[in-house]
Protein backbone atom coordinates (compact mmCIF):
# COMPACT_ATOMS: atom_id res chain seq x y z
CA UNK A 1 0.00 0.00 0.00
CA UNK A 2 1.16 3.29 -0.53
CA UNK A 3 1.44 5.75 1.68
CA UNK A 4 -1.85 7.63 0.37
CA UNK A 5 -3.59 4.32 1.42
CA UNK A 6 -2.95 4.69 5.23
CA UNK A 7 -4.52 8.48 5.63
CA UNK A 8 -8.25 7.72 5.91
CA UNK A 9 -7.54 6.08 9.34
CA UNK A 10 -6.54 9.64 10.82
CA UNK A 11 -9.98 10.80 9.01
CA UNK A 12 -11.48 7.78 9.94
CA UNK A 13 -10.59 8.75 13.70
CA UNK A 14 -10.70 12.43 13.15
CA UNK A 15 -14.84 11.58 12.30
CA UNK A 16 -14.75 9.91 15.50
CA UNK A 17 -13.76 12.87 17.52
CA UNK A 18 -15.73 15.37 15.68
CA UNK A 19 -15.51 18.77 14.64
CA UNK A 20 -13.74 21.92 16.92
CA UNK A 21 -12.65 24.89 16.42
CA UNK A 22 -9.48 25.68 15.07
CA UNK A 23 -8.87 28.57 18.11
CA UNK A 24 -9.32 29.21 21.26
CA UNK A 25 -12.85 31.22 21.20
CA UNK A 26 -11.83 33.70 23.95
CA UNK A 27 -7.84 33.92 23.53
CA UNK A 28 -6.95 33.09 19.83
CA UNK A 29 -4.55 30.52 20.73
CA UNK A 30 -3.79 27.55 18.67
CA UNK A 31 -6.32 24.69 19.67
CA UNK A 32 -3.97 21.93 20.09
CA UNK A 33 -6.72 19.55 20.28
CA UNK A 34 -8.14 20.34 16.54
CA UNK A 35 -4.75 20.42 15.31
CA UNK A 36 -3.91 17.17 16.66
CA UNK A 37 -7.42 15.86 15.02
CA UNK A 38 -7.66 17.43 11.63
CA UNK A 39 -6.24 16.32 8.23
CA UNK A 40 -6.33 20.52 6.85
CA UNK A 41 -3.09 20.23 8.56
CA UNK A 42 0.90 19.16 7.65
CA UNK A 43 2.30 16.27 9.03
CA UNK A 44 4.73 18.22 11.31
CA UNK A 45 1.79 20.60 12.40
CA UNK A 46 0.04 17.29 13.87
CA UNK A 47 2.94 15.67 15.50
CA UNK A 48 3.54 19.19 17.91
CA UNK A 49 0.17 19.91 18.28
CA UNK A 50 -0.69 16.02 19.54
CA UNK A 51 2.99 16.71 21.27
CA UNK A 52 1.88 19.78 23.08
CA UNK A 53 -1.80 18.05 23.88
CA UNK A 54 -0.11 14.99 25.33
CA UNK A 55 2.38 17.36 27.78
CA UNK A 56 -0.16 19.79 28.72
CA UNK A 57 -1.90 16.89 30.94
CA UNK A 58 -5.53 18.06 30.17
CA UNK A 59 -6.14 14.54 28.74
CA UNK A 60 -7.41 11.87 30.21
CA UNK A 61 -8.62 8.49 28.65
CA UNK A 62 -9.93 8.27 25.64
CA UNK A 63 -9.29 12.18 24.45
CA UNK A 64 -5.34 10.93 25.66
CA UNK A 65 -5.68 7.73 23.69
CA UNK A 66 -6.82 9.62 20.96
CA UNK A 67 -3.62 12.35 21.18
CA UNK A 68 -1.07 9.29 21.19
CA UNK A 69 -3.11 7.26 18.34
CA UNK A 70 -2.92 10.24 16.32
CA UNK A 71 0.35 10.88 16.25
CA UNK A 72 1.22 7.73 15.71
CA UNK A 73 -0.41 7.75 12.84
CA UNK A 74 1.04 10.54 11.09
CA UNK A 75 4.92 8.84 12.75
CA UNK A 76 4.30 5.96 10.18
CA UNK A 77 2.99 8.05 7.38
CA UNK A 78 6.33 9.72 8.00
CA UNK A 79 8.03 6.46 7.75
CA UNK A 80 9.35 6.71 11.63
CA UNK A 81 7.69 3.31 12.45
CA UNK A 82 9.40 2.68 15.60
CA UNK A 83 8.15 6.38 17.18
CA UNK A 84 4.97 5.03 15.98
CA UNK A 85 4.61 1.89 17.57
CA UNK A 86 5.66 3.06 20.79
CA UNK A 87 2.90 5.83 20.60
CA UNK A 88 -0.09 3.22 19.18
CA UNK A 89 0.87 0.98 22.18
CA UNK A 90 0.97 3.38 24.83
CA UNK A 91 -2.86 4.51 22.87
CA UNK A 92 -3.69 0.94 23.55
CA UNK A 93 -2.45 0.64 27.28
CA UNK A 94 -4.46 3.46 28.36
CA UNK A 95 -7.54 2.83 26.77
CA UNK A 96 -7.69 -0.79 25.30
CA UNK A 97 -10.90 -0.41 24.17
CA UNK A 98 -10.09 1.90 21.85
CA UNK A 99 -10.24 0.27 17.91
CA UNK A 100 -8.51 3.04 16.26
CA UNK A 101 -5.12 2.36 17.60
CA UNK A 102 -5.02 -1.26 16.79
CA UNK A 103 -5.64 -0.74 13.02
CA UNK A 104 -2.75 1.78 12.45
CA UNK A 105 -0.78 -0.41 15.14
CA UNK A 106 -1.32 -3.43 12.21
CA UNK A 107 -0.28 -1.35 9.59
CA UNK A 108 2.82 -0.66 11.03
CA UNK A 109 3.34 -4.62 11.91
CA UNK A 110 2.32 -5.01 7.96
CA UNK A 111 4.96 -2.55 7.18
CA UNK A 112 7.48 -4.12 9.03
CA UNK A 113 6.57 -7.46 6.99
CA UNK A 114 5.06 -8.68 9.86
CA UNK A 115 1.52 -9.71 8.45
CA UNK A 116 0.76 -12.72 11.07
CA UNK A 117 1.42 -9.60 14.39
CA UNK A 118 -0.84 -7.01 12.21
CA UNK A 119 -3.40 -10.04 11.78
CA UNK A 120 -3.53 -10.36 15.48
CA UNK A 121 -4.43 -6.20 15.66
CA UNK A 122 -7.26 -6.32 12.94
CA UNK A 123 -8.83 -9.25 14.91
CA UNK A 124 -8.98 -7.34 18.13
CA UNK A 125 -10.36 -3.72 16.15
CA UNK A 126 -13.02 -5.88 14.67
CA UNK A 127 -13.73 -7.41 18.08
CA UNK A 128 -14.01 -3.98 19.59
CA UNK A 129 -16.10 -2.41 16.54
CA UNK A 130 -17.59 -4.64 14.05
CA UNK A 131 -18.37 -1.86 11.85
CA UNK A 132 -14.76 -0.78 11.48
CA UNK A 133 -14.74 -0.65 7.82
CA UNK A 134 -10.47 -0.20 7.80
CA UNK A 135 -9.76 -2.78 9.82
CA UNK A 136 -11.87 -5.30 7.44
CA UNK A 137 -9.85 -3.40 4.28
CA UNK A 138 -6.18 -3.57 6.18
CA UNK A 139 -6.88 -7.24 6.82
CA UNK A 140 -7.93 -8.28 3.97
CA UNK A 141 -4.21 -6.91 2.82
CA UNK A 142 -2.59 -8.58 5.09
CA UNK A 143 -4.39 -11.51 4.02
CA UNK A 144 -3.38 -11.07 0.47
CA UNK A 145 0.20 -10.23 1.53
CA UNK A 146 0.21 -13.63 3.39
CA UNK A 147 -1.69 -15.59 -0.28
CA UNK A 148 -4.56 -16.78 1.31
CA UNK A 149 -6.84 -14.79 -1.26
CA UNK A 150 -10.26 -16.62 -0.15
CA UNK A 151 -9.90 -14.64 2.59
CA UNK A 152 -8.72 -11.72 1.68
CA UNK A 153 -11.91 -11.64 -0.74
CA UNK A 154 -14.17 -12.24 1.82
CA UNK A 155 -12.85 -9.25 4.07
CA UNK A 156 -12.90 -6.68 0.66
CA UNK A 157 -16.40 -8.28 0.10
CA UNK A 158 -17.37 -7.01 3.86
CA UNK A 159 -15.35 -4.04 3.40
CA UNK A 160 -17.48 -3.42 0.09
CA UNK A 161 -21.13 -4.35 1.69
CA UNK A 162 -20.15 -1.90 3.77
CA UNK A 163 -19.04 0.77 1.80
CA UNK A 164 -19.44 -0.16 -1.75
CA UNK A 165 -18.82 3.61 -3.02
CA UNK A 166 -15.38 3.62 -2.42
CA UNK A 167 -13.90 2.86 -5.61
CA UNK A 168 -10.23 2.04 -4.38
CA UNK A 169 -12.21 -0.93 -2.42
CA UNK A 170 -13.44 -2.54 -5.77
CA UNK A 171 -10.05 -2.22 -7.34
CA UNK A 172 -7.93 -3.53 -3.59
CA UNK A 173 -10.30 -6.47 -4.36
CA UNK A 174 -10.18 -6.81 -8.04
CA UNK A 175 -6.49 -6.92 -7.78
CA UNK A 176 -6.79 -10.06 -5.79
CA UNK A 177 -9.31 -11.83 -8.39
CA UNK A 178 -6.69 -10.22 -10.68
CA UNK A 179 -4.05 -12.67 -8.86
CA UNK A 180 -5.88 -15.68 -9.01
CA UNK A 181 -6.76 -15.15 -12.52
CA UNK A 182 -10.27 -14.92 -11.40
CA UNK A 183 -10.22 -12.29 -15.22
CA UNK A 184 -14.14 -12.31 -14.77
CA UNK A 185 -14.51 -10.92 -11.23
CA UNK A 186 -11.02 -8.72 -11.63
CA UNK A 187 -12.91 -6.63 -14.69
CA UNK A 188 -16.33 -6.53 -13.03
CA UNK A 189 -14.30 -4.82 -9.84
CA UNK A 190 -12.26 -2.49 -12.19
CA UNK A 191 -15.22 -1.79 -14.12
CA UNK A 192 -17.00 -0.59 -11.11
CA UNK A 193 -14.13 1.48 -9.60
CA UNK A 194 -14.27 2.76 -13.14
CA UNK A 195 -17.99 3.66 -12.68
CA UNK A 196 -17.33 5.22 -9.76
CA UNK A 197 -13.98 7.13 -11.02
CA UNK A 198 -14.68 7.41 -14.73
CA UNK A 199 -11.65 9.57 -15.18
CA UNK A 200 -9.43 7.35 -13.76
CA UNK A 201 -6.31 6.09 -15.89
CA UNK A 202 -5.43 3.85 -13.94
CA UNK A 203 -8.41 1.68 -13.40
CA UNK A 204 -8.16 2.21 -16.86
CA UNK A 205 -4.83 0.45 -17.07
CA UNK A 206 -5.68 -2.14 -14.69
CA UNK A 207 -8.90 -3.34 -16.45
CA UNK A 208 -7.22 -2.99 -19.52
CA UNK A 209 -4.32 -5.08 -18.80
CA UNK A 210 -6.59 -8.14 -17.61
CA UNK A 211 -8.61 -7.54 -20.82
CA UNK A 212 -5.00 -8.44 -22.39
CA UNK A 213 -4.62 -10.84 -20.27
CA UNK A 214 -7.25 -12.61 -20.91
CA UNK A 215 -7.07 -11.90 -24.45
CA UNK A 216 -9.99 -10.32 -24.85
CA UNK A 217 -7.89 -7.91 -27.01
CA UNK A 218 -10.89 -5.85 -28.55
CA UNK A 219 -12.26 -4.64 -25.05
CA UNK A 220 -8.22 -4.24 -24.55
CA UNK A 221 -7.78 -2.26 -26.90
CA UNK A 222 -10.51 0.35 -26.39
CA UNK A 223 -9.91 0.93 -22.37
CA UNK A 224 -6.56 1.65 -23.93
CA UNK A 225 -8.06 3.99 -26.56
CA UNK A 226 -10.13 5.68 -24.24
CA UNK A 227 -6.56 6.15 -21.65
CA UNK A 228 -5.04 8.00 -25.16
CA UNK A 229 -8.32 10.77 -25.33
CA UNK A 230 -7.82 11.05 -21.80
CA UNK A 231 -4.01 11.35 -21.15
CA UNK A 232 -2.39 11.69 -24.23
CA UNK A 233 0.89 13.03 -22.54
CA UNK A 234 1.00 9.80 -20.09
CA UNK A 235 3.35 7.71 -21.35
CA UNK A 236 1.94 4.10 -20.07
CA UNK A 237 -1.08 5.01 -22.53
CA UNK A 238 0.94 4.50 -25.71
CA UNK A 239 2.70 2.00 -24.81
CA UNK A 240 -0.33 -0.41 -23.07
CA UNK A 241 -1.97 -0.26 -26.55
CA UNK A 242 1.22 -0.73 -28.47
CA UNK A 243 1.35 -4.18 -27.03
CA UNK A 244 -2.59 -4.87 -27.86
CA UNK A 245 -1.58 -3.77 -30.98
CA UNK A 246 1.77 -6.38 -31.27
CA UNK A 247 -0.33 -8.71 -29.92
CA UNK A 248 -2.95 -8.19 -32.28
CA UNK A 249 -0.49 -8.68 -35.11
CA UNK A 250 -0.54 -4.58 -35.89
CA UNK A 251 3.08 -4.25 -35.82
CA UNK A 252 2.80 -0.83 -37.33
CA UNK A 253 0.24 0.62 -35.02
CA UNK A 254 2.27 -0.88 -31.93
CA UNK A 255 5.50 0.50 -33.23
CA UNK A 256 3.66 3.88 -34.05
CA UNK A 257 2.61 4.02 -30.47
CA UNK A 258 5.89 2.65 -28.77
CA UNK A 259 7.65 5.51 -30.37
CA UNK A 260 5.11 7.72 -29.52
CA UNK A 261 5.20 6.91 -25.84
CA UNK A 262 9.42 7.32 -25.93
CA UNK A 263 8.83 11.02 -27.30
CA UNK A 264 7.38 11.49 -23.91
CA UNK A 265 9.66 9.66 -22.11
CA UNK A 266 13.30 8.59 -23.58
CA UNK A 267 14.35 6.86 -20.45
CA UNK A 268 11.13 4.33 -21.28
CA UNK A 269 13.02 1.22 -20.57
CA UNK A 270 10.05 -0.93 -21.11
CA UNK A 271 9.10 1.25 -24.74
CA UNK A 272 12.34 0.30 -26.35
CA UNK A 273 12.38 -3.21 -25.49
CA UNK A 274 8.79 -3.70 -26.70
CA UNK A 275 9.27 -1.78 -29.65
CA UNK A 276 13.02 -3.87 -30.15
CA UNK A 277 10.39 -7.03 -30.23
CA UNK A 278 7.61 -4.71 -32.76
CA UNK A 279 10.83 -4.26 -35.10
CA UNK A 280 12.00 -7.73 -34.67
CA UNK A 281 8.50 -9.17 -35.92
CA UNK A 282 8.33 -6.58 -38.25
CA UNK A 283 11.70 -8.16 -39.93
CA UNK A 284 13.30 -4.71 -39.14
CA UNK A 285 16.07 -6.53 -37.00
CA UNK A 286 18.82 -3.58 -37.37
CA UNK A 287 16.10 -0.90 -35.65
CA UNK A 288 15.24 -4.23 -33.04
CA UNK A 289 19.10 -3.94 -32.25
CA UNK A 290 19.21 -0.60 -31.78
CA UNK A 291 16.43 -0.21 -29.84
CA UNK A 292 18.14 -3.10 -27.34
CA UNK A 293 21.23 -1.57 -27.52
CA UNK A 294 19.41 1.28 -25.86
CA UNK A 295 17.73 -0.36 -23.37
CA UNK A 296 20.73 -2.11 -22.22
CA UNK A 297 22.63 0.89 -21.74
CA UNK A 298 19.37 2.26 -19.51
CA UNK A 299 19.20 -0.82 -16.88
CA UNK A 300 22.14 -2.81 -17.97
CA UNK A 301 20.72 -5.55 -15.60
CA UNK A 302 17.53 -6.31 -17.28
CA UNK A 303 17.45 -10.13 -18.54
CA UNK A 304 14.91 -9.26 -21.24
CA UNK A 305 16.74 -6.60 -22.97
CA UNK A 306 19.67 -9.41 -24.15
CA UNK A 307 16.99 -11.95 -24.47
CA UNK A 308 15.19 -9.90 -26.96
CA UNK A 309 18.82 -8.69 -28.61
CA UNK A 310 19.46 -12.90 -28.56
CA UNK A 311 16.56 -12.83 -30.78
CA UNK A 312 17.01 -10.17 -33.30
CA UNK A 313 20.65 -11.69 -33.80
CA UNK A 314 19.17 -14.92 -34.75
CA UNK A 315 16.87 -13.96 -36.94
CA UNK A 316 19.46 -12.38 -38.65
CA UNK A 317 21.90 -15.55 -38.61
CA UNK A 318 24.59 -14.90 -35.89
CA UNK A 319 23.39 -17.75 -33.55
CA UNK A 320 27.05 -16.96 -31.60
CA UNK A 321 25.92 -13.60 -30.84
CA UNK A 322 22.66 -14.61 -29.68
CA UNK A 323 23.51 -17.56 -27.40
CA UNK A 324 26.27 -14.92 -26.26
CA UNK A 325 23.41 -12.65 -25.34
CA UNK A 326 21.24 -15.57 -24.01
CA UNK A 327 23.73 -16.55 -21.40
CA UNK A 328 24.45 -12.83 -21.03
CA UNK A 329 20.86 -12.93 -19.44
CA UNK A 330 20.97 -16.05 -17.55
CA UNK A 331 24.40 -14.66 -16.01
CA UNK A 332 21.87 -11.70 -14.13
CA UNK A 333 19.06 -14.04 -13.31
CA UNK A 334 19.60 -17.71 -13.41
CA UNK A 335 16.81 -19.88 -14.97
CA UNK A 336 15.73 -16.92 -16.86
CA UNK A 337 12.68 -18.86 -18.58
CA UNK A 338 13.07 -16.54 -21.89
CA UNK A 339 16.80 -17.22 -22.44
CA UNK A 340 16.45 -20.90 -21.33
CA UNK A 341 13.73 -21.75 -23.68
CA UNK A 342 15.90 -19.43 -26.40
CA UNK A 343 18.74 -21.84 -25.68
CA UNK A 344 16.75 -24.85 -26.20
CA UNK A 345 15.45 -23.09 -29.65
CA UNK A 346 19.52 -23.03 -30.54
CA UNK A 347 19.97 -26.83 -29.76
CA UNK A 348 22.24 -25.64 -27.03
CA UNK A 349 22.20 -25.95 -23.00
CA UNK A 350 22.87 -23.02 -20.56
Amino acid sequence: MTVSSFRPILFAAAILCGAMATADATTGAPDHRETCRTMAASYDEVIASCSALIASDSEQGRDLAMAYAHRGDILQLKNDLTRAMADLDEAIRIDPTFATPYVTRGIVWARSGNPDRALVDYDRAIELDPGMVLAYYNRAHAWKRKGDYPRAIADFTRTLEMRPDVAAFHAARANVYEDMRDFEHAIADYSEEIRLAPTDINALLKRGGVYRDAKDFSHALADFDTMVKLAPQDPRSWRSRGLVRMMMQDLDGAIGDFTKSLEIDPQNLSAYVNRGGAYSLSNQRDRALADYDKAIKLAPTYPLSYVGRGDALRAKGDRNGARAMYRKALSLEPNFPPAMNALQKLGMKS
